[in-house]
């Protein structure tokens, strides 16, 4: 019964945590930008990037840059579940454990197909 309540738990938290993230319209409204400095100014409207972009000037990032800042924030909140996860009597599941470890595959080289294949909870 433990395992049922702490999977609910974490469950819970995601759900919370994704009401936050750029919903499917949000990126279909983000795909018809013509520029990376549109993109930032966008995001940094949305609840998920508000707070942690606030002090950045979207005029002076590249595409580099905010794909850094959007690992940077699928690596937070892994974080924030994975500590949600060990406060209490919950077990990681072996996939996300996995992830945290190394949350950057192979295939992260290729910058044109990270942001079309990342699941909306990490976005």
């Amino acid at each position: 019964m433990g395992s049922v309540l702490s999977y609910s738990g974490i469950s819970t938290k995601i759900r919370a945590m994704s009401s936050h993230l750029v919903t499917d319209e949000q990126l279909q409204e983000i795909v018809r930008f013509s520029d990376v400095p549109q993109v930032a100014a966008y995001l940094k409207k949305t609840p998920e990037y508000a707070k942690a972009w606030s002090d950045l000037d979207e005029n002076n990032l590249h595409r580099g840059e905010i794909e850094k800042l959007l690992k940077k924030s699928i690596f937070g909140n892994f974080s924030r579940i994975y500590n949600f996860a060990k406060q209490g009597a919950a077990q990681v599941p072996g996939t996300l454990f996995q992830a945290l470890r190394n949350p950057c595959s192979e295939r992260d080289h290729d910058k044109s197909l990270w942001i079309t294949e990342a699941p909306i909870l990490w976005i």
